[in-house]
């Protein structure tokens, strides 16, 4: 009986191993990539299709206006949430750095100057009018990335110095379209000679 189960799952294997992580490894489709590219107002970085062997596997735009571009297969997180080997944030709020403050120290990369946070595995670097977030598992993956980030909607080359930080554009001032209120539309009394139901 058991050599029997042992045949059974030596055959099944392969079909296992074609099933891999089917929900993880989605391809980012040419759309998604466009409309990165026709993003107007600020550059929204990234690391190609691929980057230390990790493949580009999530675009999101948040309310904010951000860009999150991750690298890899989740490897932690919950239902709603994944984190990933590297996440590139790109955030058209240049007077705002999440990681700023206690467990921080400051380094230049590539002509401007960074934040580094929980021990150099997360920097941050106000570059032109946005701030760059750089989310890695660990310091040389995030000071590689560092390093490898372009704009996708501005001519660029990774590693060439980045654009000095501008004064604050008061994104954070502004109101999104999401905040304002939606146009409320009274329907008119209904006449006292009306029939019921």
């Amino acid at each position: 009986m058991r050599r029997l189960l042992a045949l059974a799952l030596i055959a099944c294997a392969p079909l296992l191993a074609a099933c891999g992580d089917t929900i993880q490894d989605q391809p980012i489709s040419n759309t998604a990539l466009e409309q990165l590219v026709t993003v107007e107002g600020f550059p929204v970085y990234w690391l190609g299709a691929s980057f230390e062997g990790l493949k580009l596997t999530s675009i999101a735009e948040d309310p904010g206006g951000a860009y999150t571009l991750q690298y890899g297969d989740c490897i932690g997180g919950g239902p709603t949430t994944c984190r990933t080997p590297v996440e590139i944030i790109s955030s058209p709020d240049n007077a705002f750095l999440p990681s700023a403050g206690t467990g921080t120290s400051k380094m230049t990369i590539r002509g401007v100057s960074g934040v580094l946070a929980q021990h150099g595995a997360v920097i941050e670097l106000r570059t032109g009018p946005i701030v760059v977030d750089i989310r890695a598992i660990k310091r040389p993956l995030a000071l590689a990335a560092a390093n490898a980030i372009v704009a996708i909607n501005a001519p660029g080359q990774p590693s060439q110095t980045l654009p000095a930080a501008l004064p604050d554009t008061g994104y954070g001032n502004r109101v999104m379209e999401a905040q304002r209120p939606k146009a409320v539309r009274l329907l008119p009394p209904i006449p006292s000679n009306a029939p019921t139901p």
